[in-house]
């Protein structure tokens, strides 16, 4: 069950990358009325699940990437760390030039280390993984903050708590560079 369900997740996954890149060329092509370019980069922090410092960069007007580090400590027994890359899709909301929509995908890397009792082992380990993130994005007009609220549903490959977590997500508050 497990391996059909994995092999179902892959295939959505494919999909969704085919549309992310579909929508990035297609977005190359439309007029300079459809920019979406809020800013240059932006740095801040994402709270909630996870938990992070993000940076973001609008590589073209409706294309951005977006870096994600971050690190929690499970109990005394257990902490990650995590780097994440997102490809993210921008489309402005009713023709604003402040307030976007984004569609992403992304991958990551988790460096878990656990002591001997928790989960059975004692060492190191690195976890693959990919997302998905669909998501809001607000630039104040006069003040050089931006507000970002995403879902951000997982799949793990391997490793400890491997799977779908459909959990993820936050809200983000980063300092704008133009």
């Amino acid at each position: 069950m497990k391996a059909k369900f994995n092999f179902m997740f892959i295939s959505l996954v494919k999909r969704f990358l085919f549309l992310a890149l579909f929508f990035f060329f297609w977005s190359n092509n439309s007029h300079s009325r459809h920019s979406t370019k809020l800013y240059d980069w932006s740095l801040g922090f994402r709270l909630g699940y996870p938990t992070a410092v993000s940076i973001k960069h609008y590589v073209k007007p409706n294309f951005s990437l977006e870096g994600i580090t971050a690190f929690q400590r499970q109990n005394q027994k257990a902490s990650w760390v995590q780097i994440a890359l997102a490809a993210q899709y921008n489309m402005p909301i009713n023709n604003s030039r402040n307030f976007n929509w984004f569609l992403g995908t992304g991958l990551s890397v988790y460096r878990w280390n656990w002591s001997q009792g928790f989960n059975g082992e004692a060492n190191p380990k690195t976890v693959f993984g990919t997302f998905v993130q669909l998501g809001f994005d607000y630039k104040f007009k006069k003040v050089p903050i931006n507000l970002s609220l995403d879902w951000m549903p997982y799949y793990q490959f391997t490793g400890y708590n491997n799977g779908l977590t459909i959990t993820g997500g936050a809200a983000s508050i980063r300092y704008v560079f133009q």
